[in-house]
This record gives structure tokens, sequence and C-alpha cells, in this order.
């Protein structure tokens, strides 16, 4: 089981990845958790290198790039240097960082939904998002998201709430859902849809977390020019898809911009 740990005014923080399959990494567990649970020292905490023993996955580089600011990959048989540490399986000064995934869900019932209505409760929901003045909610963009199968069947939905943990974004959160119910990848054939153009960290979710990037679809209404939103691995020609995707995954197309792209 790999481990990703940061050290910052001599305490590690540490989190492991999941024992099974789910939508996290030990890494995205580490960032998600600080923001979590150490919400005013977060930004500090994040600065600090994080290094992780195992292999990163594009989801790893896309929290890093949005949440957080450097990693550093450390086989498992060699020490960090910086600190003369290995991989902390449980050291005395330090704090672990649990996993913030849903429960999962053994009884559910999920509608069917047309494309349209689908759209229409997209932006329904995001309508709902309550609205603040003040300087602390103003990550709280009014971004919802929802996961949808082949046959339409609603699997999640999610709402942005950067406010509380910068990495809790409404794409993010809807395939989470979808976890919570199915305990399965995003199935081939399954719809993102979201208010907003996904930044590099939902991105590399979706790509990462699905049966087939050549079955999934990414509808969005509303394009984000910010630099998490311009170029990212869905996106044909971006660096994240170059260096993450097969040579045969290189042409997909598989976002669009307009609810009303693929209906």
């Amino acid at each position: 089981m790999n481990q990703a740990w940061l050290e910052h005014d001599g305490q590690t923080y540490w989190a492991s990845g999941p024992e099974g399959l789910a939508p996290e990494t030990a890494v995205s567990r580490l960032v998600q958790g600080i923001y979590e649970h150490y919400p005013e020292q977060a930004r500090a905490l994040v600065r600090n290198r994080i290094y992780l023993s195992g292999g990163k996955t594009p989801f790893c580089d896309g929290m890093i790039r949005v949440a957080a600011k450097r990693c550093t990959e450390i086989p498992d048989n060699e020490c960090l240097g910086l600190t003369g540490r290995r991989a902390p399986a449980c050291p005395t000064d330090s704090r672990e960082l649990p996993s913030l995934l849903p429960a999962r869900l053994a009884d559910f019932s999920v509608p069917t939904l047309s494309l349209a209505e689908a759209f229409a409760l997209c932006n329904q929901l995001e309508a709902e998002i309550p609205r603040h003045d003040s300087e602390r909610y103003k990550a709280d963009r009014p971004v919802a998201a929802l996961v949808l199968d082949r046959e339409g069947k609603l699997l999640g939905q999610g709402i942005n709430s950067g406010s509380r943990n910068r990495t809790r974004h409404a794409e993010m959160e809807a395939i989470r859902d979808a976890w919570a119910k199915t305990g399965q990848r995003l199935p081939a054939g399954a719809t993102l849809i979201s208010t907003l153009k996904p930044c590099r960290m939902c991105a590399a979710l979706a790509w990462w977390f699905c049966d087939n990037p050549a079955q999934l679809t990414v509808l969005y209404r509303d394009f984000d020019p910010g630099p998490h939103g311009r170029a990212t691995i869905l996106d044909v020609g971006t660096a994240d898809r170059l260096r993450w995707a097969t040579p045969e995954q290189h042409a997909l197309e598989i976002q669009h911009q307009g609810f009303t792209t693929k209906a």
C-alpha cells in the first residue's frame, strides 16, 4: 500500500492509499484531509513538498496542481533524503489523515433521466446553492454536476463547497457519490455533466476512475477561463493528455461545451 506524507514544523502529516477500488489515492487523502481537518493551517501545510511511496496517478497529479504545490515519488526501498525517513508506517510525531469518502450505500434507488431532464436538474442544483457575500465563501462558485450511466440512470450528483475544503468540487463529489452506490469505476458509456468545465483535478479523476476513457462523455455548460480549467486531460493536445494517455487515446474527443451538444 502506498503512502503520501509531508513535514511541517516537526510534524509529519501522512495518509495511506485505499485498500480496495475507490476514487482516491494516498495523495488525495493527504491533501483533502489537510483542508478538512486543518483549515486554518492548510495553505501553509500544502506548500510543503509532498512525498509519495508508490506510483503517481493522473488524479494525484491533478490534485497537486490544483490544491497543493509539488510532489516527489520515493521508491519503497529508499530513504527520504531530506529527513532520513522512510515512508512513515506510523511515526510517533505524526498525524494520519483518514479517508473522506462517503459511506457505501446498501439500499438506494436511482431515477432514469433524459439528457434534457439531467440538464434541468443540474441547473436546478446549481441555482439552489446558497450565495454568500463574505470573503470566506468566494470559493463556493455555484457549480453542480451529475453522473449518468449509459441508460441515463442518475448514479451521482454533487455541488461545489470549496470554501470548506478547496478540493470539494462538484464533479468530484458526483463521482464519489456514484462510487458510494455502485462500488465501481464510472461505467462504460457514462456521462459526466457539469455547469462549469471541469478543472485539471476533476478531469483527471474522471479520466482515471472510469472503465474506459474512450467511452466517457463529459458535457459542460460554461467554459472556465481560469488556469486550472483551460487545458486538462479531457482536452485533446494538452500536456496532461500527452503525459498520461496512451498513443491510441491522444485524439479521443471526450469533452464538449453546451448542454445540448449531444442531446
